[in-house]
């Protein structure tokens, strides 16, 4: 799950989802794919049984060569004294604000009464324009059609989704053409 998520979070970071869609139209699109700056800058996590090895592996890179590169906060329902291996740690309360200045939002939370459809427009709405949002949870988690919408608008830069709330994602979802 670490991997996963470090990786989808490089994939969009590089833009390769753009690289593959190019070479498929064989279409030369390295102006284009690295016009602006790599969108890397600040992961920010979730709580869920995996927190522990993606902050460490982010935190780790922040004190490694690329120092300053990433910062990792985490949010949920029972917050420790000590917010390690994360650098912070707030409890679901401070998930709107927490929101509003994460570039990357990393969902692993089990699903739960109460965290069905965490994420839905309200949340959404709260997320930078720039903002991506990655789902190695549980699909229940995001509501699936507000997701689509913010994406369809613009309001978020991308989702990278390794659960669905119904699985197999239908053939007809409208996710399956999202380039984002």
């Amino acid at each position: 799950m670490a991997e996963h998520t470090i990786g989808v979070m490089l994939a969009f970071a590089r833009q390769l989802h753009h690289a593959r869609d190019a070479q498929r139209e064989r279409r030369w699109s390295q102006n284009e794919q690295w016009g602006g700056r790599p969108g890397l800058r600040r992961p920010r996590g979730r709580h869920g049984r995996h927190r522990r090895v993606r902050s460490h592996r982010a935190r780790h890179r922040r004190e490694g060569a690329r120092a300053g590169a990433c910062a990792c906060s985490r949010c949920g329902r029972h917050p420790a004294a000590d917010p390690a291996p994360a650098h912070e740690q707030w409890g679901l309360d401070g998930l709107p604000a927490l929101l509003e200045r994460s570039d990357w939002v990393v969902l692993a939370a089990p699903h739960t009464r109460e965290s069905a459809k965490l994420v839905g427009a309200a949340e959404l709405a709260r997320m930078k324009p720039g903002a991506r949002l990655v789902n190695v949870g549980r699909g229940a988690l995001v509501d699936q059609d507000a997701l689509v919408a913010a994406l369809r608008e613009g309001r978020i830069a991308g989702a990278a989704l390794d659960v669905m709330a119904s699985e197999p994602l239908p053939a007809d979802s409208p996710l399956w053409d999202m380039p984002r």
